[in-house]
C-alpha cells in the first residue's frame, strides 16, 4: 500500500528538463551535468547544448554523455540563442518545467530540484530561483536573491534578504537572475523565449520585466542555495563590457517610452560614464573602449551578435563628445538640486 502511494506520488510530479549551455568548454559543463544528474527528483532529464564551439567540444562531450542528452549548434548563437535551442528541445519532449543553467553552476544538495519544484507548485509560481552564492572572495561571500529596478531601469543586486522581501511586499520590480532559473513551460509559451537581440547579458532582466508586466508570479527561495563561478568585471574580456553597456541601453529602449525613456537613458549613460571613469583610472583601455562601442551601438540600435570589438575613431569621438555633454549636464543637475535645498 505504502509502495503504491509512493509510485502514485512520483507519477503525479511534473516533467522537468535542465538545459546546460556551453561554448568552447568541456570540464565545466561535464561537472555541472554530474551535479544536476545527481538530483533525487525522478522525472528529470538533462540536455547539454554545444553552442557552436570552435574546438571539438561536442566530440569530447559525446564520449562522456548519452546521445539523447546532447544538442549541437553549428554557430555560436550567444546565451540567448543557444539556450533557446535547448528550451525548444525541452518543450518538444513534453517538459512542464525547464531549468536553465549556467555551465559553471554547482549544485551540492541533491534535493535542490525537488525543493524548487515543491516551491513552484505550492506557490503556483511561474519562475523560481535558488539563492546564488558568490564566494569568489572567501572573506566576503555574497548571497544574491535577485535584482531590484528603479524607475530608470537600473538593476541593483539584492544581497540582503530584507531588501528582497521588502521590495516584493511593496510590489516593486524584482527580477530573478538567469543563473539557475526554473521556468514553467506555460510561461515560456505565454511570454516567448529569451530575446535573442541581447545575445548575452541582460536577457534575464528583460525576461523578468516581461514576466512582471504579465503578472507572472516569481520567487527566490532563501533556503535553497547553489554556487556560481563568478568573475569580477575587471577580469573580463572586451565582449563582456561591450554587451553590458549596449544591452542595458537596449533594455531601456524596449521597456520605456516618451519622457521616461529619455530620463532613463540619461541616468543610464551617467552610470556607464562612472564605469568608464573607473576603467580609465585603472588603465584598462580595452575594457573602456569596449564600453564606448557598446554605448554607441546601443544608441543606434544595433542588436544581436558582434564579432569584433575595436571602436572606429569617429565612434570613439562621438562617445567622448557625448560624455563631455553628460558631465556638464550632471553638474548642472547637481547645481539645481543644491539650490533647492
Amino acid at each position: 500500500m505504502h509502495q503504491a502511494n509512493r509510485i502514485d506520488s512520483a507519477a503525479s510530479k511534473p516533467e522537468v528538463c535542465s538545459v546546460i549551455l556551453t561554448y568552447n568548454e568541456v570540464e565545466a559543463p561535464l561537472e555541472c551535468y554530474r551535479t544536476i544528474r545527481a538530483q533525487t527528483y525522478a522525472k528529470h532529464r538533462v540536455i547539454v547544448v554545444d553552442n557552436g564551439s570552435k574546438i571539438p567540444v561536442y566530440e569530447a562531450l559525446a564520449r562522456a554523455l548519452p546521445a539523447e542528452s546532447l544538442v549541437r549548434i553549428e554557430e555560436n548563437k550567444g546565451f540567448t540563442g543557444g539556450m533557446n535551442v535547448g528550451i525548444r528541445r525541452a518543450l518538444e519532449i513534453g517538459s512542464e518545467y525547464i531549468w536553465i543553467l549556467n555551465n559553471d553552476v554547482q549544485v551540492p544538495n541533491t534535493q535542490t530540484l525537488e525543493a524548487l519544484i515543491k516551491t513552484m507548485l505550492d506557490g503556483d509560481l511561474g519562475l523560481c530561483s535558488p539563492v546564488i552564492i558568490d564566494d569568489y572572495d572567501p572573506k566576503q561571500v555574497l548571497r544574491l536573491y535577485g535584482y531590484g529596478f528603479d524607475a530608470h531601469l537600473w538593476a541593483t543586486p539584492l544581497y540582503a534578504l530584507d531588501d528582497y522581501e521588502t521590495r516584493r511586499v511593496e510590489g516593486r520590480v524584482v527580477c530573478l537572475p538567469g543563473t539557475a532559473l526554473l521556468i514553467k513551460a506555460d510561461v515560456l509559451r505565454q511570454l516567448g523565449s529569451l530575446d535573442e537581440d541581447y545575445f548575452i547579458q541582460w536577457e534575464d532582466m528583460d525576461f523578468g520585466l516581461r514576466a512582471y508586466k504579465a503578472h507572472v508570479s516569481s520567487a527566490s527561495v532563501p533556503s535553497i542555495e547553489i554556487n556560481h563561478g563568478f568573475v569580477p568585471a575587471e577580469h573580463r574580456g572586451p565582449a563582456y563590457h561591450y554587451y553590458d553597456a549596449r544591452n542595458q541601453i537596449l533594455l531601456r529602449k524596449k521597456h520605456l517610452y516618451g519622457l521616461t525613456l529619455y530620463k532613463s537613458l540619461f541616468w543610464g549613460v551617467c552610470r556607464i560614464r562612472e564605469t568608464m571613469r573607473w576603467h580609465e583610472e585603472a588603465g584598462r583601455t580595452s575594457a573602456n573602449k569596449a564600453l564606448m562601442l557598446g554605448l554607441y551601438d546601443g544608441m543606434i540600435g544595433r542588436r544581436s551578435k558582434r564579432t569584433e570589438f575595436s571602436i572606429a575613431k569617429h565612434q570613439e569621438w562621438s562617445i567622448r563628445l557625448a560624455m563631455i555633454l553628460v558631465d556638464a549636464m550632471t553638474k548642472a543637475v547637481k547645481w539645481f538640486q543644491n539650490r533647492k535645498k
